[in-house]
């Protein structure tokens, strides 16, 4: 595992490498999708990813899709734009993780209101706070979120993120993974499993700069 700066603006550059992490894309057909539900996979596919990348690495059974979608829509929850963060939380605690769901800009995020209303269990709430503590250190969103993130990474930890319209080749809200960080002769990079790209895609590298232009300030954490 990467040794994590404990100096909070030393993290905000500290070199991370790639997750070992597989491409899951949303438009392939061994899904067994409803045929014109593709594009609004892309969180469900995501929670999937994740959930395969934890149980993979310790050795535990892995989920048929098809269970998570049942409950998706248990949850009343499966809706033509694509599955709510709360939900998705949801779908990855009940998998045995610690998650929990941010957006940089709600005037809030109390971890209190998470409890009541939706669940939250003592360790997600302290994850939440905990996040948010270390986030104090810095005045902008930017580098609050990037803090976050990095930290996440080096802990050997994806991210989901929402992105808006445009990015990649999607043309409304979509879903991806963050998997890795890495440095290059053209600059900053995030390491990117986007479930839009067709099957037996892999993963890309996404300018750092050209990702918080898409990024909509909203995301999933999660941990074993």
């Amino acid at each position: 595992m990467t040794q994590t700066p404990t100096n909070s603006v030393e993290r905000l550059s500290a070199p991370i490498s790639r997750l070992m992490f597989s491409h899951y894309s949303q438009l392939d057909p061994e899904w067994g999708f409803e045929i014109g539900t593709e594009r609004s996979m892309c969180g469900l596919v995501c929670v999937k990813s994740i959930i395969d990348h934890y149980n993979n690495k310790s050795g535990f059974d892995i989920p048929h899709i098809s269970t998570l979608l049942d409950a998706v829509k248990a949850a009343d929850d499966d809706k033509p734009n694509g599955i709510s963060h709360a939900v998705e939380v949801e779908l990855l605690k009940a998998q045995g993780l610690v998650a929990w769901r941010r957006n940089w800009d709600a005037p809030s995020s109390d971890s209190s209101w998470l409890i009541n209303n939706e669940h939250y269990s003592d360790e997600q709430a302290n994850a939440l706070d905990t996040q948010q503590l270390e986030e104090l250190a810095f005045d902008t969103i930017h580098d609050r979120e990037l803090l976050s993130i990095n930290d996440a990474l080096s802990g050997e930890n994806p991210v989901i993120t929402s992105m808006k319209g445009g990015f990649g080749g999607n043309t409304r809200d979509h879903q991806v993974v963050i998997v890795g960080r890495e440095f290059t002769d053209d600059g900053e990079t995030f390491i990117i499993m986007d479930p839009e790209h067709k099957p037996g895609s892999t993963l890309h590298a996404e300018p750092i700069e050209r990702f918080f232009e898409y990024f909509n300030n909203r995301a999933i954490f999660v941990k074993q």
